[in-house]
């Protein structure tokens, strides 16, 4: 077990509390690490958010400079984000109603056995009920602010998702593919009685119903197939079209087919990728929408981070 000692340094002294403890110093909890609009933070505040994150570290983690730093700019950018998305839903008209509120916690409480066992999880995540909700309505308000935001975005017209298509070849490369029908059984014996029968002049679509395989239902026909996905379509790719294979064997069974039709490795035809080209624009304006919103909140609301306050804050581990 680790124990977490914080040090706060103002000048020329020094007022050392442990996190917890009732001799905690006024002055010290009412410094103001960072402010955003009308929401302050204080170093206590910074300090118990500090001592719960390096918990889940080890001891020689916990005191690392490089790993305290870096909690330190989470704890502070978390801080920034959580206050700009509050500030912005108040100018823009956006909350969350104590029922959504509601409905979303019990929701997830339903996923769990019992409330007691919800709450255990929570303590071994050092999170009480209260901070588990707080976190919630944050990440719910966050929700309903972006989902506002993405309001002003439309989907690219044609000449945009060709132009897109036509500078990113490489996001659209495939490998070389076949499509095959297919007979798929248990057993070795069955699947070369099976083949008696094509020797016969029976096709495998009429032997389609002794298959296990889900595809069974469309007579033996798959849709397009990476034949890279296993040893045995790399093998069929090899075979002419329309002729049948003997029987080879996968993890999945004992197979018989035959090549309906070859993709040579390039580009996917761009009908087919489509949606998938207007997706990748929509997440790339996402992307600098999030950014530019994020930038002008900074500058709207004066963010303001007193550096030597944090610092100042050093720590020290024990080990019980």
């Amino acid at each position: 077990m680790i124990r977490l000692r914080i040090f706060v340094y103002f000048l020329a002294f020094a007022i050392p509390f442990i996190t917890g403890c009732r001799q905690n110093s006024e002055r010290v909890s009412l410094v103001v690490v960072a402010k955003v609009g009308t929401f302050e933070f204080y170093s206590q505040d910074f300090a118990n958010q500090l001592a719960e994150r390096l918990k889940h570290f080890d001891a020689i983690s916990a005191k690392n400079p490089a790993t305290v730093l870096q909690v330190k700019k989470s704890i502070l950018d978390d801080f920034v984000f959580r206050s700009l998305v509050a500030l912005w839903a108040a100018d823009n008209n956006v909350s969350l109603t104590p029922e959504e509120l509601k409905s979303e916690t019990d929701r997830i409480r339903g996923e769990y056995p019992d409330d007691l066992a919800m709450r255990r999880n929570l303590a071994n995540e050092h999170l009480s009920f209260e901070q588990w909700q707080g976190n919630l309505k944050h990440n719910l308000l966050q929700q309903k602010v972006f989902k506002k935001l993405r309001e002003t975005r439309v989907r690219p017209d044609e000449k945009r998702m060709q132009d897109f298509y036509r500078d990113n070849r490489s996001l659209f490369m495939q490998s070389a593919q076949i499509r095959i029908r297919q007979v798929v059984t248990d057993r070795e014996d069955k699947a070369l009685m099976l083949q008696k029968k094509t020797k016969e002049g029976a096709t495998l679509k009429e032997l389609s119903v002794y298959s296990n395989g889900p595809e069974a239902k469309n007579g033996g026909e798959t849709g397009w197939i990476d034949i890279s996905t296993l040893e045995i379509f790399a093998a069929a790719s090899k075979l002419p079209i329309g002729v049948k294979s003997g029987v080879l064997k996968s993890p999945f069974g004992f197979h018989l087919l035959e090549v309906l039709e070859k993709r040579a490795p390039g580009p996917q035809p761009y009908d087919a990728v489509k949606e998938k080209i207007a997706k990748l624009i929509l997440e790339n304006e996402e992307r600098e929408l999030y950014s530019a919103w994020l930038d002008e909140q900074i500058r709207k609301y004066h963010v303001y981070k007193n550096e030597k306050v944090v610092a100042a804050i050093t720590v020290h581990t024990e080990e019980n």
